[in-house]
């Protein structure tokens, strides 16, 4: 006679600290193992425990003596999820890399540590936090519906073609995978019913036992710092292997005759950020753009003018390039291009936003292609007006657009907004959440 399916697994509290280097071992064993290796997590791990700019989390288990799904013990020092906060501005928060240990599959780690990020991130100041995940995860909307987040206009990529001779398919995984990204591995779902015999193990009183495997060892390159080098100046040693230096690049869209002057005077700055004020594809994209790879931030005059002295602000009018002061009726495309952020592995140039006439950016796009002499990424509101009409266009010039798009969720945090960390109990804070990360300078 066969026993009855067992029911769900009861939820498991967790104590939530900031991250450690020896939380290193365990949160490998785990994230090297999400989309079947393509994880950017192990690349960024060193960097995120460094980085000034956030808060990493980790969760461990708050109930002794028991077993994960695979008869191993959960112990009160063994990360089993974690989670960063990012500033991208002193009030604005960035949530990513949100991961479970698969043992914990089913348990609640995820809602709980999703929660405990809202409350730290408050603590920074934030009173906007946004992240984002691909339109068919279900289980990262369903999160962010709990703890309040709505959905922002979906957003497209348009990938121009790499070099053909060039070995694509690992980067195309990475790509693929990435699209997933910050919340792609909650674990909170079945995915089936749990056997028995597993389910049983996990809840039965476990010895104190330590797992016998080595050590992994080996980093990737990581997410790395903003460029800051000033105009001009040379090639930086620390580029990214194998590619242009920022400055590089930024020569030669100058030269291309392509980028803004970096010197043009404060009116010519201020024409064209009026431009994109006015711009029905910046609106619909709620004014933000992808300030580094896969982290949206809000837009404003400052930062654009940042992005112009840094030489990043490409613009085309009818098909030239524009006059000091041009600012007529003319069909015009702008794109700014964070040349020297950093990219997980794998990731293109991209274009942080593209606005004004489709066949104006679509010219200004192939335009920075053809210059940089390599493939770049465009993302854009679905359906707006620059790409509405001329996706064929879009096709024909290499940009073709992704079957999915990258949904972006946001909520508002005020002071007093109430937050789901769920029953008493249920998520400890081993420190009181402070405010301990700074953002970047701002403007850079």
């Amino acid at each position: 006679m066969t026993g009855a399916a067992p029911g769900p697994l009861p939820e498991l509290p967790i104590r939530v600290r900031r991250a450690r280097p020896g939380d290193t071992r365990a949160v490998l064993d785990f994230t090297r193992a999400t989309w079947d290796g393509w994880d950017y997590v192990p690349s960024v791990w060193r960097d995120w425990l460094e980085a000034p700019d956030g808060v990493l989390l980790v969760a461990v288990p708050n109930a002794p003596h028991q077993l994960d799904l695979f008869g191993r013990a959960l112990t009160g020092d063994r990360p089993v999820g974690i989670a960063r906060i990012a500033m991208l501005s002193p009030d604005e928060a960035w949530l990513e890399g949100l991961r479970v240990d698969p043992g914990v599959r089913t348990r609640g780690v995820a809602r709980l540590l999703h929660g405990a990020c809202l409350v730290w991130a408050r603590a920074q100041g934030a009173t906007s936090v946004r992240y984002a995940t691909g339109q068919e995860n279900e289980g990262s909307h369903r999160l962010g519906a709990r703890h309040g987040f709505r959905l922002l206009r979906p957003w497209r990529s348009y990938q121009a073609p790499r070099d053909p001779h060039a070995d694509d398919e690992d980067e195309e995984a990475h790509l693929e995978a990435a699209d997933e990204d910050v919340f792609a591995d909650l674990a909170d779902d079945p995915g089936g019913q749990v056997p028995e015999d597993v389910a049983a193990r996990a809840t039965h009183p476990a010895a104190d036992t330590t797992l016998g495997e080595e050590e992994r060892d080996g980093w990737s390159g990581g997410g790395g710092e903003l460029d800051e080098t000033a105009w001009g100046e040379e090639d930086d040693d620390a580029a990214r292997a194998g590619s242009l230096s920022p400055t590089a690049a930024r020569r030669r869209l100058h030269r291309a005759g392509l980028t803004l002057d970096p010197h043009a005077g404060a009116g010519v700055v201020g024409d064209w950020w009026q431009r994109l004020l006015a711009d029905e594809t910046f609106l619909a994209g709620e004014r933000l753009y992808e300030f580094r790879s896969w982290a949206f931030r809000e837009l404003d005059e400052g930062r654009f003018a940042a992005h112009v002295r840094a030489g990043e602000v490409a613009v085309g009018v009818a098909g030239r390039a524009p006059a000091a002061g041009d600012t007529g009726n003319l069909p015009w495309g702008l794109a700014i291009l964070p040349l020297g952020g950093p990219r997980f592995g794998g990731d293109r140039p991209w274009a942080a936003l593209v606005a004004g006439d489709g066949d104006e950016v679509l010219r200004l796009a192939t335009g920075i292609r053809d210059g940089l002499r390599t493939a770049i990424r465009l993302r854009v509101p679905d359906g707006a007006p620059v790409v509405a009409g001329h996706e064929p266009a879009f096709i024909a010039a290499g940009f073709p657009p992704a079957d999915e798009t990258l949904h972006l969720l946001a909520r508002h945090l005020a002071a007093d907004d109430p937050i789901d960390v769920g029953a008493p109990g249920s998520v400890t804070f081993e420190e009181e959440p402070a405010r301990v990360a700074s953002a970047p300078d701002d403007p850079r």
